[in-house]
């Protein structure tokens, strides 16, 4: 992998949020191709501000109901590693990095620990019932690609090893999942985040279309 200088860790000052400003962690997975929320055609017009997205009131439901949860399942997290014999202290929430290089790619990270003594991210997921077959095994990596890519971006910023992703199925079952950096996952993710960045935004090309809504918004 490559050598990374520090992780900048920026202030709690509303730095970085203005979307329109940098890149984050979700929309890295949409750069990659892997989320299940737009395409990188769509980020792009969003980046350009050609497109400035209606709120949808069904996912803004989703989204309202994760941040409101999150609290709970952080220390529901706790408790169950806790319960499985690891040392465990919270050592921040909702810190936002920056990558030293490129200060457009930022990422949020949900909360850091302490894990046995190795810092750790942690994100956290509230998952409805339907969703729960994409998750893998508990204590695997086998999270959907989507929240993979988001993680693999924050380990990337941060330089850390681990992430645990906490996914609260339910309102009652929470479920620890295990996730290692991958280095060549990062490079890549990075390389192609930059390009996406400094051709397609400051450049101002458009990426090619990859389904039907793509083309529908070209023409």
């Amino acid at each position: 992998g490559f050598e990374m200088n520090a992780p900048i860790r920026l202030t709690e000052t509303g730095a970085g949020t203005d979307r329109r400003s940098h890149l984050g962690g979700s929309e890295a997975a949409a750069i990659m191709g892997v989320s299940k929320w737009k395409t990188p055609f769509q980020l792009w017009e969003e980046k350009t501000g050609r497109f400035v997205p209606e709120i949808d009131p069904a996912k803004q439901k989703l989204f309202d109901r994760g941040h409101r949860w999150e609290p709970v399942a952080l220390d529901m997290l706790l408790d169950e590693l806790t319960a499985r014999g690891h040392a465990v202290e919270l050592l921040g929430r909702g810190i936002r990095y920056q990558d030293p290089e490129h200060a457009f790619l930022q990422g949020e990270i949900d909360a850091e620990i302490l894990l046995d003594g190795e810092h750790v991210n942690v994100e956290l997921k509230t998952v409805g019932g339907f969703a729960a077959n994409q998750w893998g095994e508990m204590d695997s990596d086998e999270v959907p690609i989507h929240y993979a890519a988001q993680v693999m971006y924050g380990l990337g910023l941060t330089g850390r090893r681990l992430c645990v992703v906490g996914a609260l199925i339910g309102a009652d079952n929470m479920i620890p999942y295990f996730v290692e950096r991958d280095d060549e996952t990062i490079a890549a993710m990075r390389e192609k985040c930059v390009a996406f960045w400094t051709v397609n935004v400051q450049g101002d090309v458009a990426p090619d279309p990859v389904n039907m809504e793509d083309i529908h918004r070209i023409f």
